[in-house]
């Protein structure tokens, strides 16, 4: 059962930039990356840890239009630092969501927003505008991640991260889920690890039902950004499925 955190859960903090960022987040493009971003990241070391089932409601209903809201953490490397993602849908089923991927002092590094690409129940198809998540870094529009494709296209033209291969079903709690990542289309390829998390004859047993995610990141900063926001989606894909999803 989730733990209970403050109702007053957030997922957009605006905090004042430097003013010496405020062109780089007018361009609107991949290469400027805020460079609070890009430090943001770094403090993060070579890998990122996401635990579903450990994140913290404040909302959650499971009627017809099935609202959550809450928080997880996004864990850095032993000793390294930890960011706070927030995330709230106002219809699950719909597919709508909203998320923020901040740091430990409420500095916003990410916004994740869908409107949401289902009726009745059936998807979009997967060009559709409600079904595309739109990403947001610092005050600009970073890009796009199109319904139902774990990839990123960048909102300058070019291509990022994708996820290219599912790694297969998890048929043993005890089994480790190993899909492959591109950091971009010339970049590294990263594989990514479903794992349990903890005891694994605990999991078995249904004592302690929980994985875990680890990303690793790897390549220069636009290329680490891409697979922070493509881990991070993965993980909301998880924490907004509606009930029976």
């Amino acid at each position: 059962m989730a733990n209970a955190a403050p109702a007053d859960v957030q997922v957009q903090l605006k905090a004042p930039p430097p003013a010496a960022e405020a062109m780089e987040r007018q361009l609107g493009t991949a290469s400027a990356i805020p460079s609070h971003v890009q430090a943001a990241i770094e403090g993060m070391g070579s890998s990122i840890t996401i635990r579903p089932k450990l994140r913290e409601l404040s909302e959650q209903s499971n009627g017809y239009k099935s609202t959550v809201a809450g928080r997880v953490a996004v864990e850095g490397e032993a000793g390294q630092q930890s960011l706070s993602l927030a995330f709230s849908s106002s219809d699950r089923r719909k597919g709508q969501m909203s998320a923020a991927l901040q740091t430990a002092e409420g500095v916003l590094l990410v916004e994740y927003v869908r409107e949401g690409g289902r009726v009745m129940g059936l998807a979009f198809a997967d060009e559709h505008d409600a079904a595309a998540c739109t990403l947001n870094v610092g005050d600009a529009k970073y890009g796009t991640i199109p319904g139902g494709q774990p990839v990123v296209h960048h909102a300058d033209g070019s291509a990022g991260a994708s996820l290219a291969g599912e790694g297969g079903c998890i048929c043993c709690p005890c089994q480790t889920v190993r899909p492959r990542l591109l950091a971009a289309p010339d970049g590294p390829e990263i594989t990514l690890r479903s794992e349990a998390d903890g005891n694994c004859c605990a999991v078995t047993l249904g004592w302690q039902p929980y994985r875990k995610m680890v990303c690793p990141l790897a390549g220069d900063a636009r290329q680490r950004l891409d697979t922070l926001i493509l881990c991070g989606f993965l993980a909301l894909k998880e924490l907004t499925i509606p009930p029976g999803g």
